[in-house]
């Protein structure tokens, strides 16, 4: 890192202005309830699947998982299992909440939240995770080790520069994944008309 000339280079926890991390309600059927609950298998890098088949009541949601209710622009990362997968909260489709195996980080004002991730996701970012993770049979990444992750820090328009060409290359590939979930959809909804048209037909 000193070799790529930063400013400076600082602990994670510097940058954040929030870390923490959800939880599984006790004795809660997660087939059950009206929100979203992501956990680590939804979580990539730079990508998050919101498809999730789990489920919290809106009383854990509004009350003991408050704190990890997700707004547009969080930054989540995985904690347990697979680790060092990060990606920013965009698109939310609707009320969403985490587990205890992802990180919610907010930012503190002046970083760009696409220069971090990029870091983090990048091969320096994830041999540093890699350093400070416990368990090899079930990694974890603590969050007090997290934040003491070693970032190197550029002046703000070389970051901004680098953050803004990431986020386009993110949100064309979103749109494009979009599309073709959509082209897909009217595949399906094509194949169903020309059986029903068929099955008419037959018995008519």
């Amino acid at each position: 890192m000193k070799a790529l000339n930063p400013r400076q280079i600082v602990l994670f926890g510097d940058l954040l202005d929030k870390l923490t991390n959800g939880h599984t309600p006790l004795h809660h059927d997660l087939s059950v309830g009206d929100i979203s609950f992501l956990t680590a298998e939804h979580v990539f890098d730079f990508r998050i699947n919101f498809n999730s088949e789990k489920r919290i009541l809106t009383e854990h949601h509004e009350k003991e998982l408050k704190r990890t209710q997700l707004h547009e622009g969080d930054i989540l990362i995985t904690i347990k299992g697979r680790i060092g997968n990060a990606a920013i909260v965009e698109h939310l489709p609707g009320p969403t909440n985490i587990n205890q195996d992802v990180a919610l980080l907010r930012l503190k004002p002046g970083y760009n939240p696409y220069y971090v991730v990029a870091f983090l996701n990048s091969a320096a970012g994830k041999a540093l995770v890699d350093q400070i993770c416990t368990g090899q049979i079930n990694p974890f990444l603590g969050l007090g080790n997290l934040s003491q992750i070693r970032i190197p820090i550029f002046d703000q328009g070389k970051m901004d520069q680098l953050g803004d060409k990431i986020r386009n290359i993110i949100s064309q590939a979103y749109q494009t994944q979009r599309n073709a979930e959509l082209l897909l959809e009217e595949a399906k909804r094509r194949v169903e008309q020309m059986i029903l048209n068929e099955v008419r037909s037959s018995e008519a």
